[in-house]
């Protein structure tokens, strides 16, 4: 008998420690099946236009990643870096372009470049948003991680795949920002988009420039159009938005 109770007792340790490596493997499997966008991606071919519902001035392939503007009336402005191939202060129509030596597309019309060097034109139009496929999303990416992850551990490698970098200007005490710059076609110098703060390792909340709202939990309205996103059990957000704002008014 005692020989059998030792048997079930280590077919029941063998079996936890294979359903947990089974749910390990699964996890390390999602993990590695998941994709990361740095940028957003068109869902096209796409027509880019000069203003919403207006000329067309190019398209652009499927799968072309572009610099994402603000969203108005369910268009946005988006913004592509171009190689110049000699072009004397803009594209003609017709003319197929190509960025770092890849074709992303043709143009429809004459276009004019946003800013130009020798290099490269930056070309800024805009698009319907269903042009822009939804999982590139930064916010929508941010959104789904947020639901996964708590911790700074389990978070940061994941937000150094979408870009993100410590934004230390903001640090202060125990708190640490990590985020992702506005994109050009935005503000060529530009501050934070989104920025995911820490304390004590603990994700607490969010410090964006577009709308974000977790729909629950401490909402604040800081300066210069951003906001603030806290987790419910975070009780001092009024304090951190008086010192975010604080450094908000000392950037230029």
């Amino acid at each position: 008998m005692k020989y059998f109770k030792l048997l079930l007792l280590t077919i029941f340790f063998f079996s936890c420690d294979s359903g947990t490596s089974e749910q390990q493997s699964k996890n390390e499997n999602q993990e590695a099946e998941t994709i990361y966008y740095k940028d957003e991606i068109i869902d096209g071919p796409a027509n880019i236009r000069d203003k919403k519902n207006g000329i067309v001035e190019l398209s652009l392939n499927d799968g072309v990643a572009v610099d994402l503007g603000l969203m108005k009336d369910n268009w946005y402005e988006i913004g592509i870096w171009i190689d110049n191939k000699g072009y004397q202060g803009f594209i003609p129509a017709n003319e197929k372009i190509y960025s770092k030596g890849k074709w992303i597309g043709t143009t429809k019309s004459k276009i004019e470049p946003m800013f130009a060097d020798e290099e490269s034109f930056y070309y800024a139009g805009y698009t319907f948003k269903d042009n822009i496929k939804k999982e590139s999303l930064l916010e929508n990416q941010v959104f789904t991680l947020i639901a996964q992850n708590h911790t700074k551990t389990e978070f940061l490698p994941k937000l150094k795949k979408l870009g993100f970098e410590e934004i230390d200007v903001f640090n202060h005490d125990d708190f640490v920002f990590y985020g992702v710059y506005e994109d050009f076609v935005v503000d060529p110098s530009p501050l934070d988009r989104l920025s995911i703060i820490f304390k004590n390792n603990k994700f607490i909340g969010i410090k964006s420039s577009r709308d974000f709202n977790f729909r629950e939990g401490h909402f604040f309205k800081l300066e210069r159009g951003f906001t603030l996103n806290l987790i419910p059990d975070y009780e001092n957000g009024a304090e951190l938005k008086d010192k975010i704002n604080a450094v908000l008014g000392q950037i230029d």
